[in-house]
This record gives structure tokens, sequence and C-alpha cells, in this order.
């Protein structure tokens, strides 16, 4: 019996001892992702984890010896990736870079488009001659991510306010050339690579029917910058709200009420502050004010006369999706009744109740 369990043991030593030789042998390694919290990490397209603050980022413990792609996504922002050898007991540190945001690329009309939150600025290029590398490294654009310019036009749009070192590249030749993007402003430029020239028209203004900062439809221009705006934009169809109350009952004074251009943001606020007051929700000013698309939130109720421009402007040419329905405007007309605008017709009335129900259609200046 005593010579049995020496042999047990013996061999469960060495059963032990075969077990640990072969994770030796295997072999593990480990991965430091050092980057912002919020981010997800995926290892061979398999999600892995989520970049926090604790961590400085994401360590991955106990991964077997062998060649991986680590990918980090973060919304609305381009993704990155590095393809790594982990070797056996190592500390591999990826130290992630700097996001860059995406951006909506046209080349005469053919996009690559991804939507990002902050709209300030854009930039349409012309070369000499037409097929041109354009290197843009704060926007992480080059040869082989959306640079490679092979037709007359290229364009970008949606870029923050900043100012960006731009690189041409052409017929063995590179002009270099600093570009400061400014706040809903078309920057046009014109390359000629043969003089080593760099021309900077005159902005293109926006013109009615034209995409807005935030994603809406241009229905009016005043034709310079003053109060902070220049020009007004209806958000698109998909915010639309139908059968809608301006009010659920008569609302009594409330003073400043107008209708001109450029009154329905002060409207808007107004008109809020008295529901607010009553604890009412849902009314036509209060979904225009908490409306976010296109990463604003500066939206609002239009006035009657901004109402007209949206109406003449927008669906009488058949652009925004209206539909022949009646729409609120932010102007009051009396205790009981406020301005509305049919849109099967372009008659503004003023005989209808404030609990009437008819379509909203939010605008915002800028």
């Amino acid at each position: 019996m005593k010579y049995r369990k020496v042999i047990f043991i013996s061999l469960l030593l060495l059963l032990l001892s075969f077990t640990c030789l072969l994770i030796f042998a295997q072999g593990v390694g480990y991965i430091q992702i050092k980057c912002e919290p919020g981010a997800i990490v995926f290892l061979d397209n398999n999600f892995v984890g989520n970049t926090s603050l604790e961590q400085v980022g994401l360590i991955l413990q106990d991964v077997p010896a062998g060649s991986y792609v680590i990918k980090i996504v973060k919304e609305g922002f381009e993704p990155q990736s590095v393809k790594i050898d982990l070797k056996v007991n190592e500390i591999y540190v990826y130290e992630v870079k700097e996001f860059i945001p995406q951006l909506d690329v046209t080349q005469e009309g053919e996009a690559d488009t991804d939507t990002i939150k902050q709209r300030v600025g854009s930039i349409l290029i012309e070369t000499i001659p037409i097929d041109c590398i354009i290197e843009i490294p704060k926007l992480n654009i080059n040869k082989e991510h959306y640079g490679n310019k092979t037709k007359k036009t290229w364009e970008i749009s949606n870029i923050p306010i900043e100012s960006y070192k731009v690189n041409f590249i052409a017929l063995g030749k590179k002009i270099e050339y600093e570009l400061k993007i400014e706040e809903g402003i078309k920057k046009h430029l014109l390359v000629n690579v043969l003089n080593n020239e760099v021309k900077e028209l005159a902005p293109q203004p926006l013109t009615i029917g034209d995409i807005g900062s935030a994603g809406g439809l241009i229905f009016y221009d005043k034709g310079s910058y003053s109060d902070g705006w220049r020009y007004l934009e209806a958000a698109p169809k998909s915010t639309e709200w139908n059968k809608k109350q301006w009010d659920d009952r008569y609302v009594t004074g409330i003073a400043g009420i107008e209708t001109g251009i450029g009154t329905g943001q002060s409207n808007t606020t107004i008109i809020i502050a008295r529901l607010n007051s009553d604890s009412k929700t849902g009314m036509a000013a209060q979904l225009c004010d908490a409306l976010v698309y296109g990463g604003y939130s500066d939206w609002f109720l239009p006035s009657l006369d901004e109402l007209n421009l949206m109406y003449e402007n927008l669906y009488l040419k058949g652009i925004g999706g209206f539909t022949d329905n009646s729409y609120w405007s932010s102007s009051a007309d009396a205790v009981s009744n406020a301005w509305s605008q049919d849109f099967s017709n372009g008659d503004r009335n003023n005989k209808y109740l404030k609990y009437s129900h008819f379509s909203v259609r939010a605008v915002r200046a800028f």
C-alpha cells in the first residue's frame, strides 16, 4: 500500500509538471491600450472591452502569443487599427493617436459620407492639373484616405474651425499652403501646380435650397452677417411633427410676440417661458426648442414671415418634403388665437384657436 501511494503521488506530480510545461509552451503576453475613455476595442474583429479612465485605456491579460489586429472605434471619428505580433511574456503598449473627425468628401457629386456632429466650414478645391494628391495631416487626409483627386472639383464639408496645413502634390512637385476654416464659409482654392500658385477665391455664399450648417435646407439669405446670423435653414422632413397644438387652452398676457423675419427665436423663447410656468409640455414651440439635429440644438418655431419664406422658397419649389397641411408659426394674434399658414394655398390665418392641431417644422439661424 505504501508503494502504491508513492507511485500515485509521483504520477500526480508528473501530470502537474506536464500541465505547467504545456501552459508555458503555449505562452501568453499582455496588451496595454492607452486611449481616452469611451472607445470600443476589438481584437481580430472580436469585441474585448471599452477604454476607461481607471485603466487609462484598456489592459488585456493572458493573451496567447501570436499575430493580432487591434481596432479602436469611437462614434463620429475615424477608426484606428494596428497589426501586432505578440511574443511570450511581452507587454505590448499601443498608444492611440488623437481621433480624427469623420468627414463628408465629394468629387463632382460622388460622395463618401459619414456624419459628424460638428459642422462649421467647408473647402472647394480645383487644381491644374486635375490629377493631384491632397494632404491635410490634421484631418488624416492623404493619397490612401480621400486625398487622391482625379476629377475637376474636390470638396470637403463639415470641417471644425481651425487652421490647417494643406499639401498639393503633382508633377513631381509639392506646394504647401496654410488654410483657415471659418464658420459657415466655403473656402474656394484654385491651385496651379505648374506655377507653384494657390489662389483663395472669394467665399461662395450659400443659395436657397442649399444644405445648411446643421443639415437643413436654406430658405432665406439676408445678404450679410449681422446679429450673429445671415441664413435661415429649415429642419429636414424627418423631424417634422403633425397634429400638434400651439397651446392646449387660452393663454393670457404673452407680450413681445412679433411676426417679422428674425423674430422667431425670441418669440419661441417668450412662449416657452410661459408654457413652462404653466407646466405645459409637447407644445409646438417646446418641440422645436428641444430638437437636436445635425449637432445643433438652437432650433426654434418660425415667425409668421419666416414661415411664409419657407412656403415660397421651399414648398412652392417642391423642396423639403412639406405637406399640404397648415403649419404653426410662433406669432400670436390674440389671447386665444395664433398665426398659421395653409401650405395648400398659401393663406395666412389668425382665425384658429391655439389648441388646434397643425403641422410643425423647426428652423434655425446661422
